[in-house]
């Protein structure tokens, strides 16, 4: 995935035990790499972004849009489901 190869790690988040998430800088765009490792139940992942944000962030792999509030990213991973969101600096 060119995001590991061409992007450079911001930070690993714990949102809740068993998410985990790590923010990956590439270029002017911002991807945050999120995984519910256990299998046992769906999980939320809340995090604050690291920079002024837009109001929507996009999951890359399904094409879904997330709308965020006051900076804060935040959905339900199912067990075992990875997402990867693609957040775009506000202005």
């Amino acid at each position: 995935m060119p995001i590991f190869l061409n992007g450079s790690s911001v930070g690993r988040l714990v949102t809740e035990p068993g998410v985990h998430a790590n923010i990956m800088n590439v270029g002017r765009r911002f991807f945050v790499i999120a995984a519910n490792a256990p299998a046992d139940r769906p999980r939320e992942m809340a995090m604050r972004a690291p920079l002024r944000i837009s109001d929507e962030a996009e999951d890359i792999l399904s094409g879904a849009k997330l709308t965020t509030e006051g900076g804060i990213l935040r959905d339900i991973l199912q067990p075992l489901e990875v997402k990867v969101f693609k957040l775009e600096p506000a202005g």
